[in-house]
């Protein structure tokens, strides 16, 4: 048995071990199914990032919103302060803390970036309300599936290959 489980658990017996390792071969299973669905997950980032190209260019997004004199400069601006607020928060977390110590050392960076995401969200919908009315939202939504497609395609670590190993050590 592992000796930082058992140092962190100070009361594992031989039953919650084997609920550990339970819980973990349930998530590992998960991940194969998956993993064969990967086709479609490839499909539906490329719907997405088809989307948001298409609606950058078909609104001609960034010309109009800093030539328009009816955009409420105020909100939009109100809205990337808001929003750098929140990836400074992530690249913060991601960078310098680690996924293990989000919750102990950071307890509110996550409450703080998901308020300021959906107060930036709001701001851009009121600065912007004037260019595209309705279609505002939708088009704000479009961009950000946008970019969460695109980080999610990023290179990085295996959660499998890690869970496998943790697997291993029980």
């Amino acid at each position: 048995m592992n000796s930082n489980l058992r140092y962190r658990g100070s009361g594992f017996g031989n039953e919650e071990t084997q609920k550990v390792k339970r819980l973990l071969a349930e998530e590992l299973s998960r991940e194969d199914d998956e993993i064969e669905s990967k086709p479609l997950r490839y499909l539906d980032s490329a719907l997405w990032l088809v989307g948001s190209g298409m609606a950058l260019y078909y609104t001609d997004f960034f010309r109009r919103i800093f030539t328009d004199p009816t955009v409420k400069f105020y909100w939009f601006y109100s809205g990337l302060v808001l929003l750098s607020i929140h990836i400074g928060i992530g690249l913060y977390l991601i960078l310098f803390i680690g996924s293990e110590k989000w919750d102990t050392e950071t307890r509110f960076s996550i409450p703080v970036a998901t308020v300021a995401a959906l107060v930036s969200f709001f701001c851009f919908v009121v600065g912007l309300w004037p260019l595209w009315g309705l279609l505002t939202p939708l088009l704000l939504f479009t961009f950000v599936m946008g970019v969460v497609t695109i980080v999610s395609l990023l290179p990085g670590r295996e959660r499998s290959e890690k869970n496998k190993t943790e697997l291993e050590k029980l």
